[in-house]
């Protein structure tokens, strides 16, 4: 799932922040950001799916009512 692979990123750069030199901070940034636009992506997902299935639902209900059989 990868809700729980962002969850297991973040702790592991929680994990990682006492770890000192430049290559390891320089990586802790850049996942970092990585995992901050795959977190805005993620939400901007399930924002479509959901109002998609709204309109679905809507669609759906509209029909039924329309042609009742």
């Amino acid at each position: 799932d990868f809700k729980v692979l962002v969850a297991d990123a973040e702790a592991l750069l929680k994990a990682t922040a006492s770890q000192g030199g430049e290559a390891v901070t320089a990586m802790r940034a850049r996942v970092g950001e990585s995992l901050a636009v795959a977190k805005d992506k993620l939400t901007e997902v399930e924002r479509v799916a959901l109002d998609k299935a709204k309109a679905a639902a809507v669609a759906t209900d509209e029909y039924v009512h329309e042609k009742p059989w």
